[in-house]
């Protein structure tokens, strides 16, 4: 089964559920595949818990992954057991987790070069797109080694003013996994634009509405402010093929070249 390109604009009338929207999305990317395999991106935030909750009801194989920097504050709380086994007994799912101490990867494509990424760019904060890029990189070839060719994220339009969640930069990041690692992306919550129904959906999971998620320490630095969705693009574009290359590095070191 070959990756499936997802295009946001090609559901003109939308069903008044969020989640019946999401329903061609499924259709496209497995088709009458019953092998129906996924690997969640998870930060332990809303979107990613409510992300958790729609795809559980279309996939009962699923991985969530994540992936820590080494510079998120308490990250070790991410994975909430109580919510997770009411996932797991409500649905019968199968459901791994998968936390990555990626520190090593994320000093060498980042933090260490921090005075010439900042040179580099100038004008705006390059931190955030780098980051995302590595993480989505790092997420496609685990995915690969696991067999797994759709990869889900917590991508809202709600965030739209996200310079890094922008719709354009979300198109890119879906090409980009199509193109380079033959990887689906979904984004089982991206229609959720009312924040009554999210609360309620979450609340009848146990969920708090100030739910745990790992603070970063970067989240003081401005944001980009000049077309935002275009330096975006293209600081992934021009760091694409070194983080590439630096996301196997890692992987080769970390798993004795069992990759």
């Amino acid at each position: 089964m070959g990756a499936t390109k997802i295009n946001h604009k090609v559901v003109k009338t939308l069903p008044k559920n969020p989640i019946k929207r999401f329903e061609p999305f499924i259709e496209s990317i497995y088709m009458n595949d019953k092998r129906k395999k996924v690997m969640l991106l998870y930060s332990g935030g809303l979107d990613s818990k409510l992300s958790l909750i729609v795809l559980s009801k279309y996939i009962k194989n699923i991985n969530l992954v994540f992936i820590d920097p080494g510079y998120l504050k308490n990250s070790h709380l991410v994975f909430e057991d109580a919510f997770l086994e009411q996932i797991i007994k409500e649905t019968n799912i199968s459901l791994t987790t998968f936390r990555i101490d990626a520190f090593p990867l994320f000093e060498e494509a980042l933090l260490r070069r921090i005075p010439n990424i900042f040179r580099t760019y100038q004008e705006n904060n390059p931190v955030c797109a780098i980051c995302k890029l590595t993480m989505y990189t790092l997420t496609a070839r685990l995915a690969i080694m696991e067999k797994i060719k759709v990869i889900a994220d917590g991508s809202t339009l709600r965030q739209e003013n996200f310079s890094e969640q922008s719709k354009k930069v979300v198109s890119w990041l879906d090409k980009y996994l199509v193109n380079d690692y033959n990887i689906s992306l979904l984004h089982p919550v991206y229609f959720f634009l009312n924040k009554r129904e999210i609360k309620d959906i979450l609340i009848s999971y146990g969920v708090s509405q100030n739910p745990y998620e790992p603070y970063c320490l970067f989240s003081y630095i401005p944001q980009p402010t000049k077309d935002e969705s275009k330096f975006v693009i293209d600081i992934m574009e021009r760091e694409k093929g070194t983080i590439k290359k630096m996301v196997d590095e890692y992987l080769l070191s970390e798993l004795g070249g069992k990759i």
